[in-house]
């Protein structure tokens, strides 16, 4: 049986360390360390003891902080015997058990609207928050479980934030922190949130005619861009030019353009010749 004085000093460490940002509030340094020790014993990833050197050893600790971490093992296969894709009433029920009450979504909805193009089911989940009426529209990806539309949920959460580690083989770890709290994991996980949601629901509103909400969703995609998929300066730049604005269009690629440029200091990627060759189109 595990003792405290058992207990490895990096992991003693590691629990102060997580007790200053404002985990584990309900309980002492103490009775954190004993009670991770003691159930971690028959846990998915076993005895936190000897995992020292897990590559997201941070994750694995803070799963055990119920309050503001929501754990699942299985990621890929989370819809697996339902109606073919995750139960995302359910999804966003466990969010805001997570959030303390900030989120406290109501009168959920869930529903296929059509297919993304070579993609699999378009989702909306409806719900109401705080009085307003919400729609995240994204890509069902089959059992899997999404959770880019915590890029929207994110935008009226105020200083707070969902953000989620994923490990390619399963386990999946969705926290809801403070600005202090994702600073500190951001050093040591991959947190998502980088992603192609707002893209995504620029295309639906688009294909559905709604070209309002669609400039709206293109410009949050571009505004959110980090580095990652530079093709989203391109397809709001098509939208543009389809809208008959070439001059924005010509402004979306140079912004595009420049990005690509601060990102890449030595060599010029694909998308950053493919807008520059568009650009010189617009511009004769």
């Amino acid at each position: 049986m595990h003792t405290i004085k058992d207990t490895p000093a990096w992991l003693a460490e590691k629990i102060g360390t997580f007790k200053k940002l404002g985990f584990f509030t309900s309980e002492t340094a103490e009775q954190v360390l004993e009670r991770i020790c003691r159930e971690s014993e028959n846990s998915y990833f076993g005895s936190v003891t000897g995992l020292q050197d897990h590559p997201f050893i941070d994750a694995v600790l803070l799963s055990f902080c119920t309050e503001c971490v929501w754990f699942t093992e299985d990621w890929l296969m989370y819809g697996a015997g339902g109606q073919g894709y995750p139960d995302y009433a359910g999804v966003l029920e466990n969010l805001s058990r997570i959030s303390a009450g900030i989120f406290r979504p109501e009168q959920i909805k869930v529903s296929d609207c059509g297919y993304f193009d070579a993609r699999d089911k378009c989702i909306s989940l409806s719900f109401i928050q705080a009085g307003e009426l919400h729609e995240l529209i994204f890509c069902a990806d089959g059992s899997a479980l999404v959770l880019s539309f915590t890029e929207e949920l994110n935008d009226y959460l105020g200083e707070y934030s969902f953000q989620y580690f994923r490990d390619p083989y399963g386990p999946c770890f969705v926290f809801f922190l403070n600005p202090g709290q994702k600073e500190l994991l951001s050093t040591t996980l991959n947190l998502s949130n980088a992603n192609t949601y707002w893209l995504d629901k620029a295309r639906f509103y688009q294909e559905n005619e709604r070209m309002h909400d669609a400039a709206l969703c293109y410009q949050k995609a571009v505004s959110s861009f980090k580095g990652d998929f530079p093709f989203v300066f391109s397809e709001y730049a098509y939208f543009k030019e389809a809208q008959g604005d070439p001059e924005g269009a010509v402004e979306l690629l140079r912004q595009g353009i420049a990005a690509l440029q601060h990102n890449n200091h030595t060599k010029k990627s694909w998308w950053q010749e493919h807008m520059e060759s568009r650009l010189r189109e617009l511009e004769k």
